[in-house]
């Protein structure tokens, strides 16, 4: 998937890597989609489930009460929130969520590559997306050697 990588010559900046390491180390939301991307890269029948549950996570950060039940109003409303925020659109979601839930209830689903990579490529942006809606991580602390 190289149309997927952001290295040159292997090599990633500072500029772009500190975010996302500073931001899954203090924000579980963020560890966890990055984790799920990393599984629907590798996991071609499970790809579309991967991918829709990193968006899950991203959305977990859109409650007005993090300890509310996910569930009923509050739910809908994060899901507005983010789609504000990641400037995406409710039926992009929806068509991902579709193909996610046929794998999740156990099915066994048949894709494109193409269809698996777009899939990936959108989560990634939205990943990157909700990542500059964060305030800066706290720096990372230094160690004597």
């Amino acid at each position: 998937m190289d149309d997927l990588s952001v290295a040159v010559a292997d090599e990633v900046t500072g500029d772009l890597l500190g975010p996302y390491l500073g931001h899954s180390v203090t924000n579980a939301n963020v560890r966890h989609a990055l984790a799920d991307i990393r599984m629907a890269m590798g996991f071609t029948e499970d790809c579309f489930f991967y991918c829709y549950r990193a968006i899950e996570s991203m959305r977990q950060q859109y409650f007005d009460d993090p300890g509310a039940f996910d569930d009923g109003a509050d739910r809908r409303q994060s899901w507005v929130r983010l789609r504000e925020a990641l400037d995406v659109d409710e039926s992009t979601l929806r068509a991902l969520h579709v193909k996610a839930n046929t794998r999740r209830h156990g099915r066994n689903v048949s894709s494109q590559f193409e269809e698996r990579r777009e899939a990936v490529r959108m989560t990634r942006e939205l990943l990157r997306k909700f990542i500059l809606t964060l305030p800066p991580p706290p720096p990372m602390p230094t160690f004597d050697a």
